[in-house]
């Protein structure tokens, strides 16, 4: 009764023709978003900053995401590259108001209440940014400008209470380097994005008990029950097109997670040949194709 509701709910919303779909993200690495020369050693130099140790502090952050990728080395010094820039942490706004509204409700004796509710709120906004280059020697191999930016509401009992929610200036300079790190780091290093995909489910009229097994199986982390489940349809002989083509598409994705790149390009073209025109399946060729030209350039940096 309650896959029937479910099943009832995703019609009513329109979100896919042959079920809701389950969406999950799997881990693909991709080379440096900017960086075309590989380096296997960085030496990182100084990162100026405005005010405070903001440039250490990014320079930090940096270093751990690149140790943590394991692709290129960190040394304090003679690096085969050196990675120096600037950045800039603008002035942190804060700022507090209240809004009062009134009510007037009549019981049934005709006797009015007047009813006053004050809301207390707090915001806080800021944005920073850094330019960097990556050199060695004199040859500039990479370099690029960043800026993110922070913002928030609370609010409270009162204006006090609705400002001490508020995140403290430290904690938003921290946030917005760790942003800032993480851009520097996809620009001059292989890393691993979380491309997403819908895993496919059966429609409400005549649905696959077999999809559905699998695509749960799938979201529970049960790889092999869901790849087992996927090929038991697909050898069935009596599922319908658009059933099987999902089986191949959920197949493609399992694929990818296993970083069997050609073998997920070929289940997402056997799930557009049996349903020709399905946005999700053209999507998913072409992440399938991007990730094998991104396998192609990561040649180079092994």
């Amino acid at each position: 009764m309650l896959n029937l509701s479910i099943r009832l709910l995703c019609i009513i919303l329109l979100v896919l023709p042959i079920g809701c779909g389950k969406t999950i993200k799997e881990a693909v690495l991709v080379p440096p978003n900017v960086l075309q020369t590989p380096v296997k050693s960085i030496t990182i130099g100084r990162f100026l900053g405005d005010v405070g140790d903001h440039g250490n502090l990014l320079a930090d952050k940096i270093r751990d995401l690149l140790i943590a990728q394991k692709h290129i080395n960190v040394v304090t010094r003679g690096g085969e590259a050196t990675l120096t820039g600037t950045i800039i942490i603008e002035r942190i706004e804060r700022d507090s108001d209240s809004d009062t509204t009134t009510k007037t409700t009549e019981d049934k004796d005709g006797k009015e209440t007047t009813t006053t509710t004050t809301t207390y709120y707090a915001t806080v906004k800021a944005r920073a940014s850094v330019v960097y280059k990556l050199r060695r020697r004199r040859n500039i191999l990479a370099g690029n400008s960043h800026e993110t930016t922070f913002s928030d509401k609370e609010t409270g009992s009162s204006l006090s209470d609705a400002r001490s929610k508020l995140p403290t200036d430290n904690e938003i300079i921290s946030n917005m380097l760790s942003d800032l790190a993480q851009d520097i780091v996809w620009d001059i290093s292989p890393h691993k994005e979380h491309w997403e995909f819908t895993l496919q489910t059966s429609s409400l009229f005549g649905g696959n008990d077999l999809l559905d097994a699998c695509a749960d199986y799938y979201k529970e982390g049960l790889y092999y029950q869901a790849e087992a489940y996927c090929t038991k349809l697909i050898k069935s002989g009596d599922a319908k097109p658009k059933d099987i083509a999902g089986a191949y598409y959920n197949l493609g994705v399992l694929r990818m997670r296993q970083n069997r790149l050609a073998e997920a390009y070929g289940m997402f073209q056997q799930a557009d040949k049996l349903h020709p025109g399905k946005t999700v399946y053209m999507k998913a060729l072409k992440k399938a194709e991007s990730a094998g030209l991104a396998r192609q350039r990561m040649k180079k940096w092994k």
